[in-house]
């Protein structure tokens, strides 16, 4: 993905933030794999930081070679773990509590639950998907969605968010 292609993804990614409702949440879009214990990550992934509204999302190269239906469907998928997280947060801390359930209990629980957890937010993504238009490679980004010019890691707020007259989140 070049220069332009992952700056017309960061607007993407910002304008179906605030068309699902998180204007107010600060998007990192990062260059770099993630350094992360889950090995399922493909096409995208997506930390989220509670404290500070921020998400910091990473999308492979290999996103511009799936179909326009299918770059959607990873935008959003990745958009809802930003609602998905505080549940999941709590029921895993919950849960790997220290003495609640053995370790093997707790691992195999764990393990279905994240099956379960991302067949849910597959689901979400693909309600959703029908109000959500397709990305436009070819879009210019207005030049103050991305207040830096390094493309290793943008920081993207929403200008709907700044245009109300709201502060900014800052990390």
């Amino acid at each position: 993905m070049n220069n332009d292609q992952r700056r017309a993804l960061a607007s993407y990614v910002r304008e179906v933030m605030d068309i699902v409702g998180l204007p107010h949440w600060k998007l990192i879009l990062v260059s770099e794999y993630p350094d992360d214990d889950y090995t399922g990550i493909e096409l995208g992934y997506c930390k989220v930081i509670f404290g500070h509204h921020t998400a910091r999302m990473w999308f492979a190269d290999d996103l511009m070679e799936e179909l326009p239906s299918s770059q959607r469907y990873v935008v959003i998928h990745e958009i809802v773990h930003i609602f998905m997280q505080g549940p999941w947060d709590a029921w895993n801390e919950t849960l790997s509590k220290d003495g609640l359930l053995s370790r093997s209990t707790y691992e195999a629980i764990s393990t279905n639950a994240i099956v379960a957890w991302e067949h849910s937010v597959d689901l979400i993504a693909r309600a959703l998907g029908v109000y959500i238009p397709f990305i436009d490679w070819e879009a210019k980004p207005d030049d103050d969605w991305i207040p830096t010019e390094e493309v290793d890691e943008m920081h993207i707020v929403s200008r709907m968010w700044k245009d109300a007259g709201h502060e900014v989140p800052r990390s």
